[in-house]
Protein backbone atom coordinates (compact mmCIF):
# COMPACT_ATOMS: atom_id res chain seq x y z
CA UNK A 1 0.00 0.00 0.00
CA UNK A 2 1.45 3.46 -1.01
CA UNK A 3 2.17 5.44 2.46
CA UNK A 4 2.79 9.20 2.39
CA UNK A 5 3.33 11.49 5.73
CA UNK A 6 0.79 14.19 7.17
CA UNK A 7 1.06 17.49 4.49
CA UNK A 8 2.50 19.77 7.58
CA UNK A 9 -0.17 22.81 7.60
CA UNK A 10 -3.17 20.82 6.53
CA UNK A 11 -6.08 21.99 4.23
CA UNK A 12 -4.62 25.46 4.31
CA UNK A 13 -1.52 24.92 2.74
CA UNK A 14 -3.72 23.02 0.40
CA UNK A 15 -6.42 25.75 -0.47
CA UNK A 16 -3.69 28.19 -0.62
CA UNK A 17 -0.90 25.80 -3.11
CA UNK A 18 -4.20 25.43 -5.49
CA UNK A 19 -5.42 29.24 -5.33
CA UNK A 20 -1.95 29.60 -6.51
CA UNK A 21 -2.21 27.57 -9.37
CA UNK A 22 -5.24 29.26 -10.23
CA UNK A 23 -3.91 32.57 -10.28
CA UNK A 24 -0.80 31.37 -12.48
CA UNK A 25 -2.76 29.64 -15.00
CA UNK A 26 -4.99 32.45 -15.36
CA UNK A 27 -2.31 34.80 -16.03
CA UNK A 28 -0.87 32.34 -18.66
CA UNK A 29 -4.69 32.38 -20.14
CA UNK A 30 -4.88 36.19 -20.40
CA UNK A 31 -1.07 36.36 -22.02
CA UNK A 32 -0.63 33.65 -24.95
CA UNK A 33 -3.27 30.97 -26.02
CA UNK A 34 -4.13 27.39 -24.10
CA UNK A 35 -4.96 24.25 -24.63
CA UNK A 36 -6.87 22.61 -21.70
CA UNK A 37 -9.15 18.89 -21.32
CA UNK A 38 -10.88 17.36 -18.99
CA UNK A 39 -11.36 13.43 -18.63
CA UNK A 40 -13.04 10.84 -16.66
CA UNK A 41 -11.82 7.90 -16.60
CA UNK A 42 -14.13 5.20 -14.77
CA UNK A 43 -11.31 2.00 -14.41
CA UNK A 44 -11.58 -1.71 -12.52
CA UNK A 45 -9.32 -0.41 -10.05
CA UNK A 46 -6.19 1.74 -8.66
CA UNK A 47 -2.51 0.54 -9.32
CA UNK A 48 0.83 2.40 -9.28
CA UNK A 49 3.81 1.11 -9.93
CA UNK A 50 2.52 -2.61 -9.67
CA UNK A 51 0.78 -1.90 -6.45
CA UNK A 52 -3.20 -2.57 -6.04
CA UNK A 53 -3.67 0.96 -4.06
CA UNK A 54 -7.48 0.11 -3.94
CA UNK A 55 -9.21 -3.29 -5.25
CA UNK A 56 -12.62 -2.31 -7.07
CA UNK A 57 -13.73 -0.22 -9.30
CA UNK A 58 -12.70 3.53 -9.42
CA UNK A 59 -13.55 6.72 -10.96
CA UNK A 60 -10.26 8.86 -11.96
CA UNK A 61 -11.03 12.29 -12.91
CA UNK A 62 -8.23 14.68 -14.45
CA UNK A 63 -8.14 18.06 -15.90
CA UNK A 64 -5.67 20.14 -17.32
CA UNK A 65 -3.98 23.10 -19.08
CA UNK A 66 -1.14 24.02 -20.92
CA UNK A 67 0.92 26.74 -22.41
CA UNK A 68 4.39 28.05 -23.13
CA UNK A 69 5.56 24.63 -23.05
CA UNK A 70 3.89 23.97 -19.25
CA UNK A 71 1.33 21.71 -18.41
CA UNK A 72 -0.42 22.20 -14.91
CA UNK A 73 -3.03 19.13 -13.91
CA UNK A 74 -5.51 17.87 -11.21
CA UNK A 75 -6.25 14.05 -10.47
CA UNK A 76 -8.02 12.41 -8.46
CA UNK A 77 -9.05 8.95 -7.06
CA UNK A 78 -12.37 7.83 -6.00
CA UNK A 79 -13.66 4.45 -5.05
CA UNK A 80 -17.15 3.18 -6.10
CA UNK A 81 -16.97 -0.02 -4.12
CA UNK A 82 -15.76 0.49 -0.66
CA UNK A 83 -18.08 0.65 1.56
CA UNK A 84 -16.94 3.27 3.77
CA UNK A 85 -15.03 5.17 1.02
CA UNK A 86 -17.73 4.70 -1.69
CA UNK A 87 -18.24 8.26 -3.45
CA UNK A 88 -15.41 9.99 -1.81
CA UNK A 89 -12.15 10.75 -3.32
CA UNK A 90 -9.02 9.45 -1.24
CA UNK A 91 -5.92 11.18 -2.96
CA UNK A 92 -5.81 13.97 -5.08
CA UNK A 93 -2.44 14.85 -7.21
CA UNK A 94 -1.12 18.55 -8.87
CA UNK A 95 1.48 17.99 -11.12
CA UNK A 96 3.32 21.35 -13.12
CA UNK A 97 5.18 20.11 -15.59
CA UNK A 98 7.56 21.70 -18.30
CA UNK A 99 8.32 20.02 -21.80
CA UNK A 100 11.38 20.65 -23.88
CA UNK A 101 12.50 19.44 -27.75
CA UNK A 102 16.04 19.21 -28.30
CA UNK A 103 16.54 18.31 -32.12
CA UNK A 104 14.89 14.56 -32.16
CA UNK A 105 15.13 14.37 -27.97
CA UNK A 106 12.04 15.06 -25.73
CA UNK A 107 12.38 15.73 -22.02
CA UNK A 108 9.44 16.46 -19.64
CA UNK A 109 10.66 18.13 -16.32
CA UNK A 110 7.98 17.12 -13.66
CA UNK A 111 6.82 18.41 -10.05
CA UNK A 112 3.77 16.23 -8.54
CA UNK A 113 2.39 16.47 -5.06
CA UNK A 114 0.13 13.33 -3.87
CA UNK A 115 -2.60 14.74 -1.01
CA UNK A 116 -4.69 12.16 0.73
CA UNK A 117 -8.04 12.66 1.42
CA UNK A 118 -10.75 11.59 3.95
CA UNK A 119 -7.98 9.15 5.34
CA UNK A 120 -7.52 8.50 9.03
CA UNK A 121 -3.53 7.62 8.43
CA UNK A 122 -2.69 8.39 4.88
CA UNK A 123 -0.21 11.44 4.58
CA UNK A 124 1.33 13.67 1.81
CA UNK A 125 4.60 13.70 0.17
CA UNK A 126 5.69 14.66 -3.34
CA UNK A 127 8.03 14.19 -6.48
CA UNK A 128 10.25 15.63 -8.82
CA UNK A 129 10.90 13.83 -12.28
CA UNK A 130 12.49 13.81 -15.59
CA UNK A 131 11.10 11.85 -18.97
CA UNK A 132 13.61 11.00 -21.97
CA UNK A 133 11.86 10.26 -25.28
CA UNK A 134 13.62 9.52 -28.54
CA UNK A 135 12.00 8.49 -31.97
CA UNK A 136 13.55 4.74 -33.16
CA UNK A 137 11.74 4.01 -36.19
CA UNK A 138 7.86 3.70 -35.78
CA UNK A 139 8.47 3.76 -32.01
CA UNK A 140 9.10 6.29 -28.89
CA UNK A 141 11.98 4.95 -26.20
CA UNK A 142 11.39 6.58 -22.98
CA UNK A 143 12.93 6.77 -19.88
CA UNK A 144 11.63 8.36 -16.92
CA UNK A 145 13.40 8.94 -13.13
CA UNK A 146 11.40 10.06 -10.40
CA UNK A 147 12.88 10.84 -7.05
CA UNK A 148 11.03 11.84 -3.89
CA UNK A 149 11.93 14.86 -2.05
CA UNK A 150 9.60 15.14 0.65
CA UNK A 151 8.87 12.08 2.98
CA UNK A 152 10.96 9.37 1.62
CA UNK A 153 13.60 11.08 0.30
CA UNK A 154 15.59 10.51 -1.93
CA UNK A 155 13.77 7.36 -2.33
CA UNK A 156 13.91 6.01 -6.37
CA UNK A 157 11.62 4.98 -9.31
CA UNK A 158 12.57 4.49 -13.16
CA UNK A 159 10.98 3.28 -15.73
CA UNK A 160 12.54 2.03 -19.39
CA UNK A 161 10.00 1.44 -22.18
CA UNK A 162 8.89 1.70 -26.02
CA UNK A 163 5.83 3.31 -26.94
CA UNK A 164 3.99 3.13 -30.01
CA UNK A 165 1.43 5.83 -30.88
CA UNK A 166 -0.64 5.80 -34.45
CA UNK A 167 -3.20 7.41 -35.80
CA UNK A 168 -5.22 5.17 -38.14
CA UNK A 169 -8.01 7.99 -39.37
CA UNK A 170 -8.94 11.37 -38.34
CA UNK A 171 -11.85 9.71 -35.67
CA UNK A 172 -9.10 6.19 -34.65
CA UNK A 173 -5.51 5.61 -32.74
CA UNK A 174 -4.35 3.27 -31.01
CA UNK A 175 -1.88 3.66 -27.99
CA UNK A 176 0.19 0.82 -26.70
CA UNK A 177 3.54 0.91 -24.12
CA UNK A 178 5.76 -2.22 -22.54
CA UNK A 179 8.36 -1.43 -20.28
CA UNK A 180 10.57 -2.24 -17.00
CA UNK A 181 10.66 -0.71 -13.58
CA UNK A 182 12.90 -0.50 -10.91
CA UNK A 183 13.40 0.64 -7.68
CA UNK A 184 16.39 1.93 -5.37
CA UNK A 185 16.78 0.51 -2.12
CA UNK A 186 14.88 3.56 -0.22
CA UNK A 187 12.25 3.16 -2.20
CA UNK A 188 11.18 -1.02 -2.05
CA UNK A 189 12.15 -0.66 1.33
CA UNK A 190 9.28 2.16 2.04
CA UNK A 191 6.39 0.82 -0.39
CA UNK A 192 7.44 -3.22 -0.26
CA UNK A 193 9.11 -3.93 3.22
CA UNK A 194 11.96 -4.61 1.10
CA UNK A 195 15.60 -3.47 1.99
CA UNK A 196 17.44 -3.91 -1.92
CA UNK A 197 17.52 -2.09 -4.68
CA UNK A 198 16.03 -4.70 -7.42
CA UNK A 199 14.04 -4.72 -10.77
CA UNK A 200 11.01 -4.53 -9.92
CA UNK A 201 8.29 -5.34 -12.34
CA UNK A 202 7.09 -5.33 -16.40
CA UNK A 203 4.14 -3.49 -17.11
CA UNK A 204 2.19 -3.17 -20.36
CA UNK A 205 -0.45 -0.89 -21.40
CA UNK A 206 -2.94 -0.48 -24.59
CA UNK A 207 -5.79 1.76 -25.49
CA UNK A 208 -8.22 2.16 -28.18
CA UNK A 209 -9.16 6.28 -29.21
CA UNK A 210 -12.24 6.71 -30.66
CA UNK A 211 -13.28 11.12 -31.76
CA UNK A 212 -16.80 11.28 -32.33
CA UNK A 213 -16.45 14.84 -32.17
CA UNK A 214 -12.94 16.69 -32.73
CA UNK A 215 -12.74 17.81 -29.11
CA UNK A 216 -14.55 15.29 -27.19
CA UNK A 217 -13.08 11.20 -27.31
CA UNK A 218 -13.82 8.02 -25.94
CA UNK A 219 -10.84 5.74 -25.33
CA UNK A 220 -11.13 1.92 -23.77
CA UNK A 221 -7.69 0.81 -22.25
CA UNK A 222 -6.06 -2.25 -20.44
CA UNK A 223 -3.10 -2.84 -18.57
CA UNK A 224 -1.30 -5.54 -17.03
CA UNK A 225 1.66 -5.32 -14.30
CA UNK A 226 3.54 -8.13 -13.19
CA UNK A 227 6.29 -8.34 -10.16
CA UNK A 228 10.04 -9.25 -11.07
CA UNK A 229 11.87 -9.36 -7.99
CA UNK A 230 11.03 -12.62 -5.63
CA UNK A 231 11.08 -10.42 -2.62
CA UNK A 232 8.66 -7.94 -3.50
CA UNK A 233 6.72 -10.81 -5.13
CA UNK A 234 6.52 -12.18 -1.35
CA UNK A 235 4.79 -9.35 0.11
CA UNK A 236 1.70 -9.54 -2.12
CA UNK A 237 -1.03 -11.88 -2.83
CA UNK A 238 -1.47 -10.39 -6.40
CA UNK A 239 2.29 -9.92 -8.07
CA UNK A 240 0.43 -10.06 -11.00
CA UNK A 241 -2.18 -7.51 -12.13
CA UNK A 242 -4.64 -6.79 -15.11
CA UNK A 243 -7.26 -3.84 -14.88
CA UNK A 244 -8.95 -1.43 -17.21
CA UNK A 245 -11.07 1.23 -18.16
CA UNK A 246 -13.07 3.58 -20.09
CA UNK A 247 -11.93 6.98 -20.17
CA UNK A 248 -13.86 10.27 -21.73
CA UNK A 249 -12.33 13.14 -22.25
CA UNK A 250 -12.82 16.97 -23.92
CA UNK A 251 -9.85 18.70 -25.17
CA UNK A 252 -9.47 22.10 -26.62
Amino acid sequence: MKKIRSWPLGWPRFLLALLSCALVATAIAEASPISFGAEFDFGSRYVWRGMALRDGAVVQPTAWVSAFGFTFSGWGNMGLQDAQGRGKFDEVDLTLSRAFTIDDLGLTIAGQSYVPLNQDSASATGELSVKFSYPAGSVNLTTTHSVDVVAYRPSYYGELAIDYDQDLSSRFSIESSIGLGWGSVKFNDSYWGVSRSALDLAFGEFAFSYYPLSTFYVRPHIGVSSLLDAGLRSQTSSPTLVFGGLALGMEF
